[in-house]
Formats: structure tokens, sequence, C-alpha cells
């Protein structure tokens, strides 16, 4: 269901009357997938701290305004955190109250260099808040 509070809420409605998401998860991985793949630094940034295993991003879907909160690796990291999708899978019944929504990892076509982190070339998506697209620009 959607939050009528969200400040995106219309454009995840695509003009349409409802309460409910026009999309699936999986839809908007490879939607997201696809933006980055043509330009990683539009709707695109790095947040907070780096830390051992990766750094944090925000972005946000052109298409339909979700914002979703991403790990971004290195391939020399990757094992370790891709090892976090399977404890979110164990983790999937209390997702979206106690922890973070699992979207699904991104394997990126470019590489996002990050000072600090490296060459980011792998990405785990999860649902996270964010304000309104404008201003996650």
């Amino acid at each position: 269901m959607l939050n009528p509070k969200c400040p995106n809420v219309d454009l995840h409605r695509v003009g349409q009357k409802t309460n409910r998401h026009s999309i699936r998860a999986a839809e908007l991985v490879s939607l997201v997938k696809r933006q980055l793949d043509n330009n990683l630094d539009e709707y695109c940034s790095p947040i907070g701290q780096c830390g051992s295993y990766g750094a944090p991003f925000k972005v946000t879907s052109a298409a339909y305004g979700y914002t979703v909160v991403r790990k971004g690796t290195t391939s020399g990291l990757w094992h370790e955190v891709s090892q976090e999708a399977d404890i979110n899978h164990i983790l999937q019944s209390i997702q979206g109250s106690a922890v973070p929504v699992f979207l699904g990892p991104i394997d990126l076509a470019q590489i996002y260099f990050l000072h600090g982190a490296g060459e980011i070339r792998h990405m785990l998506l999860m649902s996270g808040g964010g304000g309104r697209r404008t201003s996650a620009m």
C-alpha cells in the first residue's frame, strides 16, 4: 500500500487513482539499474561515511520517484557484501517493520569512483525514506 504522506506519492501512482504501487520491486531494481547504466550521477549521491565494506548511496527512480538506499562496494569486497542478500532473505518476514526491505543486487556497467571507498562496481538496494524528487538531485 502507498503511504499517502509520502512526498512522491503522486509519482508512485503514475497519474492513477490507486493506493497500490504501480510497479513491483524487481521492476524497480531493473529500472534503477538501467538508469545508473546511463548516468551514475543523476539522481544518485553518496550519503554518510564509508564503512569497512562499502558506502551508502541514495538514488531516486526518475520515472516513479521512489528513493532507495544503496550499499555500494568494490569487486574485492563483493563476496562478503553479497552475503547480506542471503541474510535479508532470512529476515524477510520482518522487512518493512524492523529492518529495511531488501530489493535486490545491482552490478554496475560503469565504475563509480568514490574517494575513501574506491571503485564501486556492485550495489545492494534497500528501501529507505527520502525527500521530494527535486531535493534528491
